[in-house]
């Protein structure tokens, strides 16, 4: 457990990457920032969520679950073609 903020580690096959904030709003949405990064294949970013507060870890991963769903949507109905960034981009 992480004293007063939130983690989220996103994973590919090349890449990792660890965010840190304070805020469930912060950090969802930096999550959700760098999934956009991966619109044409969001599947291909696992993630891990950690923080004090154990509703908000669950409320944050469900989000980015939400997020991924909808960026996969997009790019099945071809609302997306952006080339994937990484996660560093």
């Amino acid at each position: 457990m992480i004293d007063g903020h939130f983690r989220v580690t996103l994973v590919t096959r090349d890449e990792r990457r660890v965010l840190e904030a304070r805020s469930e709003r912060e950090i969802a949405l930096m999550g959700e920032s760098v999934l956009h990064r991966y619109e044409g294949q969001p599947w291909a970013v696992g993630f891990y969520v950690d923080g004090w507060d154990r509703r908000a870890v669950r409320r944050i991963a469900l989000y980015l679950n939400d997020v991924t769903l909808e960026l996969e949507l997009a790019h099945e109905a071809g609302a997306t073609s952006a080339p994937a960034r990484g996660l560093n981009a």
